[in-house]
């Protein structure tokens, strides 16, 4: 049922080795759910959302280590290519990469054998994800997989006591802009961690929209909303994600006070955008259309 409703700092700490010379990996745009076993499991929490949106408050073409500390000294940090996060590391999961490279090699990848090829790439300045796909021993979907893996670790580890930050600059740039990853992204694979299940169904929900559009499902649990799914090759922030799912519950609710157990609604946003807004149980999809035929064709495939 439908109703339309109108400065730098120098490096003082052992991470120095990770900001000279970080190894390059591959990521992916497609945001996947964590495994079961990860600290992430616990979800997007305000304090996450917190860290990202300093992220995004840097220059748009910031490239460097956004470095995180507390009393204890420092506790993380996030490497920042041109505003977009390459990698994430947390005192505790300085090994954690390895392990996850290990667990998803094609082939039996012992520890002396990665460090062999870390330690190569290091010399060479050669990539060490190119290397290991080059080499066989990893899918490029497996290698994605580990990078977001350690990262959405690190943040959730990150987040959990809310540390100062400050950002060091990289002399130049050393990731591609493809495999890095957006904070909506991260956001997503955060809110998805422990839900594949329910990961699985977002995707399908966004599959197949118009290259025009721009859609996120969320998760509604406990009186609580967790992002589970982007729609692919999507460019938007954490706080644009925020606003359109405020905007969303705020169409649907109305739709519900007009006609009880409505499951989508249509309207245009504080932007005038076209946008719909749908439920599945205990998933709700917002999608944001660039203009009306877009719309269009979204309540075509819905």
């Amino acid at each position: 049922m439908s109703v339309p409703l109108s400065e730098p700092v120098e490096p003082v700490s052992a991470m120095d080795r990770v900001l000279e010379s970080p190894p390059r990996l591959f990521s992916s745009t497609i945001p996947a759910p964590a495994d079961d076993d990860s600290p992430a499991r616990s979800g997007s929490s305000r304090a996450a959302i917190e860290l990202l949106e300093r992220v995004e408050a840097l220059e748009p073409d910031a490239s460097g280590a956004l470095v995180f500390s507390g009393a204890s000294g420092e506790l993380g940090l996030l490497l920042i290519e041109r505003g977009r996060v390459c990698f994430g590391m947390a005192k505790g999961l300085e090994t954690r990469l390895v392990e996850l490279l290990m667990r998803r090699s094609r082939t039996p990848l012992s520890r002396s054998v990665l460090d062999e090829i870390i330690g190569s790439c290091r010399k060479s300045g050669c990539s060490l994800g190119e290397a290991l796909v080059d080499g066989g021993w990893l899918s490029a979907r497996g290698l994605r997989h580990a990078l977001l893996q350690q990262t959405i670790e690190a943040l959730a580890q990150l987040s959990l006591s809310r540390p100062h930050a400050r950002f060091m600059r990289h002399k130049q740039a050393s990731y591609a802009p493809k495999y890095t990853f957006s904070t909506a992204e991260l956001w997503c694979a955060l809110g998805s961690a422990g839900q594949p299940r329910e990961w699985t169904r977002a995707r399908q929900l966004l599959n197949g929209l118009p290259e025009d559009t721009l859609g996120v499902v969320f998760c509604r649990q406990a009186g609580r909303m967790s992002p589970l799914a982007l729609s692919e090759q999507a460019s938007t922030t954490v706080a644009e994600l925020l606003s359109m799912t405020e905007f969303g519950q705020e169409q649907l609710d109305l739709g519900e006070a007009v006609c009880p157990g409505v499951e989508l609604v249509t309207a245009r946003d504080r932007d005038g955008r076209a946008c719909v807004a749908l439920r599945r149980d205990e998933l709700f999809c917002v999608i944001r259309c660039n203009d009306a035929r877009a719309q269009a064709r979204v309540l075509c495939g819905v």
